[in-house]
């Protein structure tokens, strides 16, 4: 076996007899454009050991190769791929090509990448996400091709509709053979029971990829740092959760303030402060006579309720408007109002008798021995007599106002 190192992104051997070649690179390829193209001595290419995790476009690749035979790609990384358009282009003698690659992204542009290949027999599409018509333009063969279920409708269509060719396609399971593994790190936490190799879920700080059908593994968000959990849509990352010490705010996770916004105990702050580690800033409950007002942005601060109702001491609702759950000692709750409770029926100076209209302050209607009922702006309410041993003051009081009278 012949090895040669070249850092050139094309190589033509200049031997004419039958050799198995091995090209290796001295670094890292991002591009196989034009590699092999037009080179009319390969036969065979095998590439399933190539690394070409970096290698984001292969156009023209192997156009032209006129005694191109057979081309293997499988299991080859392919998650920067985006190009490979003529791939194959005017590969006159090609005859099986498998594109059973890994990680292959929904985007790749594949335009005539088989166009006037004559005698392809074999095609292996069963790891591709899209297909276009224009990647067979040119085809004069009836073909096989293994593709997923994915595609295998559309290609019918291309074909049948678009190309009139007659195909054979052989349905093939993406990800068939091999189960997924739980466990930490970059291993799942549930696997599916639809396709056996591919998560169902991830590990805190890992998510699985929104747009591919391969979810053999679980990827990192560790491109946000310190989250916790997060989501990819349309190939950005989203956190949703940050780990313990730090909140969520604009897709970031900020380090937490040492001293919380949330201090237990103070008269016009909170009881409780919220349990959530996201939410621990924030109260949960207020302090007797204080509310957290439910349209509130500001879950910080607690509101007092006296200020919005007087002599309120428990209430609830919104900060336009609050409801009265419960008044101060000395005072009723009515239509929402607190009411000062001026007839209290017992002890000494309080009331014989009260009555009670609706929507007015409870008056006193008659008094205790001792004791009369005087009138003043507020209430009426029973007041002590000055004469000493006096039993009846009521009957005084009435004398008195009927001769001012």
């Amino acid at each position: 076996m012949n090895i040669l190192e070249t850092n050139e992104s094309m190589y033509t051997p200049k031997n004419n007899g039958n050799l198995t070649v091995e090209i290796s690179f001295k670094k890292n390829l991002t591009s196989l454009k034009n590699l092999f193209k037009n080179n009319n001595n390969l036969i065979k290419v095998d590439l399933k050991d190539f690394n070409m995790e970096n290698v984001v476009t292969m156009e023209s690749t192997f156009s032209g190769c006129s005694n191109l035979n057979e081309v293997d790609l499988e299991g080859v990384d392919s998650k920067n791929l985006l190009n490979m358009n003529k791939a194959f282009e005017k590969c006159k003698k090609l005859e099986k090509v498998n594109l059973s690659m890994k990680n292959i992204s929904k985007s790749l542009d594949s335009n005539y990448i088989f166009a006037d290949c004559e005698n392809l027999q074999l095609i292996n599409l069963s790891s591709l996400q899209n297909i276009n018509k224009n990647m067979f333009l040119g085809l004069k063969s009836n073909l096989t091709i293994q593709a997923n279920e994915l595609i295998s409708n559309e290609l019918k269509y291309i074909f049948h509709i678009n190309l009139n060719i007659t195909i054979n396609i052989i349905i093939k399971t993406i990800n068939e053979s091999n189960d997924c593994i739980k466990g930490s790190d970059d291993k799942c936490k549930e696997c599916s029971t639809i396709i056996k190799k591919n998560c169902a879920t991830c590990n805190d700080g890992f998510y699985l990829p929104f747009n591919s059908t391969n979810k053999e593994k679980c990827l990192s968000c560790n491109t946000i740092d310190h989250c916790n959990f997060c989501i990819e849509y349309e190939k950005n990352i989203f956190c949703y959760s940050c780990k313990e010490g730090f909140v969520l705010k604009n897709n970031i996770c900020e380090k937490q303030n040492i001293i919380p916004l949330c201090q237990i105990g103070n008269n016009e702050l909170c009881k409780s402060c919220n349990s959530d580690i996201n939410l621990r800033n924030e109260c949960s409950t207020c302090n007797e006579g204080y509310y957290l007002p439910s349209d509130s942005e500001n879950k910080t601060i607690c509101e007092n309720c006296n200020k919005i109702i007087k002599d309120c001491i428990e209430c609830s609702g919104t900060s336009e408007n609050p409801e009265c759950l419960k008044c101060k000692e000395g005072y009723k709750l009515e239509n929402n109002f607190c009411i000062e409770k001026s007839c209290d029926i017992g002890d000494e100076d309080k009331c014989k008798t009260c009555k009670n209209e609706i929507g007015k302050k409870i008056e006193c209607e008659s008094c205790n021995d001792g004791y009369y009922l005087e009138e003043n702006k507020i209430s009426y309410k029973c007041s002590k007599c000055s004469i000493k041993n006096c039993k009846n003051a009521q009957l005084m009081v009435d004398l008195k106002y009927a001769m001012n009278v």
